[in-house]
């Protein structure tokens, strides 16, 4: 899934390769990526997109919190320390970038470090089930 480190640097790429020119062939439905949603009828897509200029691509991402403000400020900071450090590295290394290649910042916990120690406690990386999707995380380092 795309989230908010590699939607910067996808956003960054296009910006950087494909601003400002023109549209001549689209392919919709078909994606390197896990997921893609679309809005109307993806084999619409040719039709309302061919021969349109590319401005711009712009990453949008946010956050809900019920916290204390100490908690936000905390959390806060290191968010933007964590995605300022994956955006710089190109992205998460289990997703690719706008060329095929996977970033360059290795995740801490996710679908390949289940079971195996955390990197700064050594307590395993446990799966959940969330909202549909999956949630990798130490129970030592991040107390429910």
């Amino acid at each position: 899934m795309i989230e908010l480190p590699e939607a910067y640097v996808l956003a960054q790429q296009i910006n950087e390769t494909l601003a400002g020119k023109k549209i001549m062939n689209v392919t919709a439905a078909h994606t390197p990526h896990k997921f893609a949603w679309y809005h109307g009828d993806p084999q619409k897509y040719h039709g309302l997109l061919n021969s349109k200029t590319i401005d711009k691509a712009v990453s949008y991402g946010g956050l809900i919190n019920t916290l204390t403000e100490t908690e936000k400020k905390v959390l806060f900071d290191s968010i933007i320390g964590t995605l300022t450090e994956m955006a710089s590295k190109g992205g998460r290394d289990t997703e690719r970038d706008l060329f095929g290649c996977f970033g360059g910042y290795k995740i801490k916990a996710g679908r390949n470090t289940v079971d195996k120690p955390s990197q700064k406690c050594g307590s395993n990386i446990i799966k959940e089930a969330y909202m549909g999707g999956s949630i990798y995380y130490c129970p030592e380092c991040q107390k429910k």
